[in-house]
């Protein structure tokens, strides 16, 4: 019986993880020491849940030219780019955004712009990842 409580919840750990596919993004030449993590999983209501996590990103004031802020943007699955909101730097070592979009995608990528309700990206590419 504990065995088949152990393989029981080693299933639901699997299936509940293959829900939510976790990309890391690749080391951009701009932000070197960054390690960024993007999260994407559906909800109860078919909304995509994006949650992002960039450890060590550069403050956008540091970047050649000098920026306000950090937005992800996302490509849906029918070629359109939009933007996904602006990352929430809280300090020098963590930025964060949790989000919800009702378009699929498969892939996402973070630029340094001047504002971040922007219709389209204008800035400095940092990072782009591409969904499986």
């Amino acid at each position: 019986m504990k065995t088949i409580k152990i393989v029981l919840a080693a299933v639901i750990m699997i299936m509940v993880s293959s829900c939510a596919p976790k990309m890391h993004f690749p080391v951009s030449d701009i932000a070197p020491a960054a390690d960024i993590t993007l999260t994407k999983k559906l909800d109860d209501h078919n909304n995509y849940e994006i949650n992002l996590t960039a450890k060590n990103l550069a403050a956008v004031d540091r970047l050649a030219p000098y920026k306000n802020t950090y937005v992800l943007w996302i490509v849906t699955t029918t070629g359109e780019i939009k933007n996904a909101g602006q990352l929430n730097v809280k300090n020098a070592k963590k930025a964060e955004l949790e989000t919800l979009t009702s378009f699929d995608f498969y892939e996402a990528f973070i630029t340094a712009e001047e504002e971040g309700d922007i219709l389209e990206p204008q800035g400095l590419e940092i990072t782009r990842v591409t969904f499986k």
